[in-house]
């Protein structure tokens, strides 16, 4: 991959290079991808429901980060580091395009019109 890299864009690096910038472009991505998915999980919330939508966000998190190191480490013993990376690579691409088709817009109004229902129900069980 390297070698590919090296002669597509013209550079000399080793792969120690190539992987320390790899690292540093992930972090910064995934930096600004966790609080975009905060503020959307907060757009998608209803209000009564926000601290279930936001426990159920952490928790996928927490699970996500325990998992993606075992399966890491797994595939890093199966395939070798180079190939293991490749395939968490492929992984972040189908993450990408997942992402593409959530529709902020369609997901806005869901919530609204949960809170609407919930509050014509709260009314009729006041009356």
């Amino acid at each position: 991959v390297t070698a590919w890299i090296n002669a597509v864009f013209g550079l000399a690096w080793e792969a120690q290079h190539l992987f320390l910038f790899v690292g540093c472009l992930a972090g910064l991505s995934l930096g600004s991808s966790q609080s975009a998915s905060r503020t959307l999980v907060g757009l998608f919330s209803p209000e009564q429901k926000s601290a279930e939508f936001f426990g159920f966000w952490g928790l996928a998190n927490k699970l996500a980060g325990v998992f993606g190191i075992v399966a890491l480490g797994l595939l890093q013993s199966l395939v070798g580091l180079q190939a293991s990376i490749l395939l968490c690579a492929g992984l972040f691409i189908m993450a990408i395009l997942i992402c593409l088709a959530v529709n902020q817009t369609r997901g806005q109004q869901a919530a609204q019109a949960w809170q609407a229902r919930h509050a014509r129900h709260q009314q009729g069980a006041d009356q």
